[in-house]
């Protein structure tokens, strides 16, 4: 999981967290870390919000501590996993269970008894769409999910397409993803053309309920990719469903009214720095290579990150005077960077 590891100094992982200007209590919502498979009985670290973690696996699945032992502030991402499952610090020895607790201090005498106080911070973990999750905090809400449950849905084929860390913030990259106006420019011959560079969107439309807030938005535009039922000329529909703060879902819809699906999850290790990953569903073609819609996706993200890591701040300005905005033009922009900031206020 190298792509993962913070460039975070030790000294550093203890108080960053204060000077980040994120919108909004993230901390309560879950955010990808990893995909499954890459989480073992190895200890490995992660950073997310800036907050330095441990993760690893159990019997029982997947366990997330924050990377500091409270004995000497070791990172228990340099220990090992004990035939009993407890993660043990590599400085002095301490094992800790899986919901935190020191159970073992080996200087001392085995029937001695163990401060309450000795316990990692147990932060919460799960597995969802091929990911190990967390969650810093008590969580809002659940795990986002896939609108129409697609990812489990038999008459639709999902693959997980790839993974990426870019040098930016998770704001930057969802943004760039929603938004319509940069496809006949970056994407010019691939997805767009620059000579049809206008559409006429839906209002973005805001909501909250069980699965937390979302936003939804569509639009119609010429497609060149022959994969998404383009070509060149026809208009496809294109309809977002985005799940605050950083999971979005773009569906692709051709006049024969067959469907792709991209959705995107992020996580945010800092201000500048995010690991996307993505998937792609489709409910046509299931004889063609999914190598085909990764490669273009591939090429898409390889334009897109071009030019997202050089926007600055790279933090998402939640504050509406730092950046100009058109009315329509950038409507979903305007509603995510308010509802961004009305979380951030709402605390």
């Amino acid at each position: 999981m190298t792509t993962r590891t913070s460039r975070l100094s030790a000294t550093e992982d203890e108080f960053l967290l204060d000077s980040l200007d994120y919108p909004g209590d993230l901390t309560a919502y879950w955010h990808p870390i990893a995909r499954a498979e890459e989480v073992t009985r190895h200890p490995q670290r992660v950073v997310l919000l800036g907050r330095p973690a441990v993760v690893f696996r159990d019997d029982k699945g997947v366990v997330a501590f924050r990377d500091l032992c409270v004995h000497r502030g070791t990172r228990l991402s340099l220990g090992r996993i004990t035939s009993e499952g407890n993660l043990q610090c590599p400085y002095h020895g301490w094992e800790y269970d899986r919901t935190g607790q020191c159970v073992r201090i080996p200087a001392r005498p085995p029937d001695a008894p163990i401060p309450g106080t000795a316990r990692a911070l147990a932060y919460q973990a799960r597995e969802a769409y091929g990911l190990v999750w967390l969650c810093l905090s008590e969580p809002a809400y659940p795990i986002p999910p896939f609108p129409g449950g697609e990812y489990d849905d038999p008459r639709w084929h999902t693959f997980f397409a790839f993974s990426e860390s870019w040098q930016t913030s998770a704001g930057r990259v969802l943004e760039n993803f929603c938004d319509w106006t940069h496809i006949p420019f970056v994407h010019d011959g691939v997805l767009g053309s620059h000579d049809l560079p206008r559409v006429t969107p839906s209002q973005a439309v805001e909501q909250e309920d069980e699965d937390g807030f979302s936003i939804r938005y569509s639009y119609e535009q010429v497609d060149q990719s022959e994969l998404y039922g383009g070509g060149g000329s026809l208009s496809i529909r294109r309809e977002f469903v985005v799940y605050l703060p950083f999971m979005a879902h773009l569906y692709k819809v051709a006049p024969t009214e067959d469907a792709s699906l991209l959705s995107l999850a992020l996580c945010p290790h800092g201000p500048k720095e995010t690991t996307l990953y993505l998937w792609i569903s489709r409910n046509h073609d299931f004889e063609r290579s999914d190598a085909e819609y990764r490669q273009l996706s591939l090429e898409v993200f390889a334009q897109d990150r071009h030019v997202v890591e050089t926007q600055l701040p790279e933090q998402i300005p939640v504050d509406l005077s730092r950046e100009l905005h058109l009315k329509l033009p950038d409507a979903f922009s305007v509603e995510y960077r308010r509802l961004l900031g009305r979380l951030s206020s709402d605390g």
